[in-house]
């Protein structure tokens, strides 16, 4: 802190002479030699204060017309509307792979799985699977009564209410 006191001194010319001798012998006389020469160059920019309030008033005080919008519910509902409908119907037709059949009274249905498998649905039965995993497992859920004539490959499983064959 004394030598910063010292420093400071001697840059304002206001060291004493044996204060000057002790800061000739130190190591940093070259340096801050250095700093007074390039601190004596430097002049900070005059600035009108007064001016430079008034400009900073006049770009970030005024008030700018702005243009207001309206946003009515109405129409943001519209917006909404079409915006669910499209996201539920791209759902559908990319990932809903769900392959579904159902018989009701007193009708019997034949079914072709992508495996040439063979099902005949009875009465008031469904029968669903998905078409996009079909090779990788075949899985199917019955509710009702079907009879089947599985063609030879991987394992079938068939899910009802009552269990798993």
């Amino acid at each position: 802190m004394k030598n910063e006191n010292n420093i400071l001194k001697w840059l304002n010319n206001e060291l004493s002479e044996d204060e000057v001798k002790a800061l000739k012998q130190s190591e940093n006389l070259e340096t801050l030699e250095k700093i007074a020469f390039y601190a004596s160059q430097m002049q900070a920019p005059k600035v009108d204060a007064q001016q430079a309030l008034a400009a900073f008033k006049e770009r970030h005080l005024s008030k700018k017309d702005t243009k207001v919008i309206p946003l009515n519910f109405k129409t943001f509902m519209r917006v909404a509307a079409v915006f669910v409908v499209l996201l539920a119907s791209s759902y559908f037709l990319f990932f809903n792979n769900a392959k579904s059949f159902e018989t009701h009274v007193a009708e019997i249905q034949n079914v072709m799985l992508p495996d040439a498998s063979e099902v005949v649905l009875n009465a008031q039965s469904t029968l669903k699977y998905n078409k996009k995993t079909w090779k990788d497992k075949r899985d199917l859920e019955l509710s009702g009564e079907a009879f089947f004539k599985v063609s030879k490959g991987q394992k079938f499983t068939v899910n009802t209410p009552v269990g798993t064959v």
